[in-house]
């Protein structure tokens, strides 16, 4: 549980005698109170973003997470994220996103500027099932038409989402064996309107020693036509460079009543100390 607070850099426990029975001694060394780093990312469509972030672990002493980015280059990203993960009762917690966007849609041919807004309330059911309640306001602004539902090129979403999550994971940072399960519904409406079901499983598998394998599967199914009900812009896509992990994917459209899902599969070695081997 000490591992899973994530802020702690090192800890340490040895015994010595003590009484009758053996006295357990901890050494904690505890994360920097501000962590100033950078970053960059790439993606095949947007190619090199880097800049400034910003961390901190433990504000207030209450394990209080803060992330914040400012990316520049081939997209400009600003982006945020709180995570309060106890605040009272049964882990009540609280987790907040928000984030923009400014780049050049290639596969859509636009260019976009994207906000969002996504707060989440959560709690415990039992020692390994988790329930969020989770609410999102997302706009797209393109420089061209026909890239968005409304005709002046501005659309607005107002979304209601509810996920249950299921983790048994034996570490939270680097897992060995367990589950991490999670199945999420939305209703979003404004200048769309659907229905978004996702389904997110990953396993961990101990094969020797120091390696164990991870399985993950993604599946989503989303309601509405489109460009009529679903923006081109948030259909899926499939694609990456080619590397030696085992992939599956599927992507089926029209569906009965115009739905449309995607299905991804994966298996992964990885390495007891966290480094990955693909």
């Amino acid at each position: 549980r000490l591992d899973n607070l994530s802020i702690f850099a090192q800890i340490l426990v040895r015994g010595e005698p003590g009484g009758q029975g053996v006295r357990l001694i901890f050494h904690l060394k505890e994360m920097p109170a501000w962590i100033p780093l950078l970053g960059f990312s790439y993606t095949e469509q947007d190619g090199f973003s880097g800049g400034p972030k910003l961390s901190a672990l433990n504000l207030g002493g209450r394990a209080i997470s803060l992330n914040a980015q400012a990316y520049f280059g081939g997209a400009n990203q600003f982006s945020a994220r709180l995570g309060w993960p106890w605040i009272g009762g049964n882990h009540v917690s609280l987790d907040f996103y928000g984030a923009l966007l400014s780049r050049t849609d290639t596969l859509n041919d636009f260019k976009e500027n994207s906000y969002e807004l996504t707060p989440e309330v959560g709690t415990w059911l039992g020692d390994h099932a988790r329930l969020e309640g989770k609410v999102s306001l997302f706009r797209m602004q393109s420089d061209v038409d026909g890239k968005t539902l409304s005709p002046d090129n501005d659309d607005h979403f107002f979304g209601v989402g509810v996920a249950l999550g299921w983790d048994n994971r034996d570490s939270w940072r680097f897992p060995v064996q367990g589950w991490q399960n999670e199945l999420e519904l939305w209703r979003t409406q404004g200048d769309g309107d659907f229905w978004s079901l996702n389904l997110d499983v990953r396993r961990w598998i101990p094969i020797t020693k120091r390696q164990r394998l991870m399985v993950t599967a993604l599946a989503t199914l989303q309601s509405g036509t489109v460009v009529e009900d679903d923006p081109i812009y948030l259909t899926y896509r499939m694609g990456g460079s080619l590397n030696m992990t085992a992939r599956w994917s599927r992507t089926n459209i029209n569906l009965p009543q115009g739905a449309f899902s995607t299905n991804l599969a994966s298996v992964r070695l990885l390495e007891k100390t966290g480094f990955r081997r693909e």
